[in-house]
């Protein structure tokens, strides 16, 4: 079953860069098109190499130039909620009451930030060290389902850093296939 906010979107790997290149266009620009998650080629697999691979690609992520979108309006329109740890994180430098006022509150066993954050100023992160943890995963979303339904990577489309990173991560992949193909492999 596939997650609700995924595309149904076959990859043909088998065809020339040109070719693969435009498929890949298509799906990021569907994916944005209908505010769709884009599932990358990656599969979850519970363990500390799959924790690796979700480093290194949020790690890709420049935010330098953006607008902050992100920041000011959560993908699923809502409120974002915190762990524990990042509420407990934020008091360390912040008290109750300077949190409050931001509106920031806890609201049964979840500790909830406003939408903007209140935390954005001129598209910059106040708390960038001691951002949540929801901010530091951003942009990788719930996983999306490939067609056996195993669950896969996926990055929020909304995101112009995650849609350069899903192209990049297609490309680099298609082109490790075909120099593996090139060599009888």
């Amino acid at each position: 079953m596939a997650h609700e906010d995924s595309l149904t979107h076959a990859i043909d790997w088998d065809v020339d860069r040109a070719t693969f290149e435009a498929n890949i266009d298509s799906l990021i620009s569907l994916a944005t098109d209908n505010k769709k998650i884009i599932p990358l080629p990656i599969a979850i697999v519970k363990g500390e190499p799959f924790l690796e691979m979700v480093i290194a690609i949020t790690m890709q992520v420049d935010c330098n130039g953006c607008n902050a979108h992100c920041c000011r309006t959560n993908p699923d329109g809502s409120n974002i909620s915190m762990a524990w740890s990042d509420y407990d994180q934020l008091r360390l430098k912040h008290t109750e009451e300077e949190l409050h006022n931001k509106g920031i509150y806890i609201r049964g066993a979840t500790c909830v930030f406003p939408s903007p954050c209140p935390f954005l100023m001129v598209n910059t992160c106040r708390i960038y060290d001691d951002r949540p943890f929801i901010c530091i995963m951003y942009p990788i979303s719930n996983p999306a389902r490939d067609g056996t339904g195993a669950p896969m990577l996926a990055v929020e489309s909304s995101c112009p850093e995650a849609r350069r990173i899903a192209k990049k991560l297609y490309m680099d992949m298609w082109l490790l296939r075909e120099r593996v193909r090139a060599r009888g492999k």
